[in-house]
């Protein structure tokens, strides 16, 4: 925290590293983003595929059943 003396907080310092803090905040959420839909997507591939692959098993048991 920036406090200068007896006056109490240095508003202009602050100011200015809030600012800072925002552009950094706004930059990695720009990198953040991407990533984000992504796994979203991947997430749902993955879900998918395990319907399948459930799918899948439980057709190949119900074929096993049935071999004499």
């Amino acid at each position: 925290m920036l406090i200068t003396s007896a006056k109490g907080i240095a508003i202009q310092e602050w100011k200015k590293e809030k600012a800072q803090l925002t552009r950094e905040r706004e930059s990695l959420y720009g990198q953040y983003k991407p990533l984000d839909e992504e796994l979203s997507r991947l997430l749902a591939v993955r879900h998918c595929a395990e319907i399948a692959m459930k799918g899948e098993r439980r057709r190949t048991n119900e074929e096993q059943q049935f071999i004499p």
